[in-house]
């Protein structure tokens, strides 16, 4: 499970690990366990915020996990689980965007930026033209988004 919540390199929520947790025999309770004992390892922090917890790594610790993941030949298979979360998110974020709660959205973003940074980073590196426009259908966050994808 470290391995694969390494994708993410902003942090992620319970959502987000079930995502890429590679079982579907795993529930969210199954999941919450695992990241529990994480946590109690000092592998992963948990932030509670809002009434909503997000899990970040230490990087060196990340970048361990990523290389790992990378090794074994999963990381492409995981990347693509991260495109799936939630499906209809962008059209959701870009609606909150046009709507009187922006707010929402640029709370969002703030949170996800590292996280749409680094899929799109990958994408641009692998060729995945489907996975990169997805991050340039959010026009007003895309100039931010690309803006560290450049060496």
């Amino acid at each position: 499970m470290l391995e694969r919540c390494s994708v993410f390199a902003g942090g992620f929520d319970l959502q987000s690990s079930c995502a890429v947790a590679g079982s579907d025999e795993l529930d969210e309770y199954a999941v919450l366990e695992v990241l529990d004992a994480l946590v109690r390892k000092s592998l992963l922090l948990a932030v509670r915020s809002g009434g909503r917890t997000r899990y970040s790594m230490l990087e060196t610790i990340r970048q361990f996990a990523e290389e790992q993941l990378v090794a074994r030949g999963e990381a492409s298979e995981i990347r693509a689980a991260t495109r799936t979360t939630s499906p209809g998110r962008e059209t959701d974020i870009m609606d909150l965007w046009d709507s009187p709660r922006q707010r929402e959205a640029y709370d969002w973003f703030t949170v996800e930026l590292a996280n749409l940074r680094t899929a799109f980073r990958w994408a641009a590196d692998h060729g995945d033209l489907d996975a990169g426009s997805a991050s340039r259908r959010m026009p007003p966050f895309s100039p931010l988004i690309s803006k560290t994808t450049n060496p």
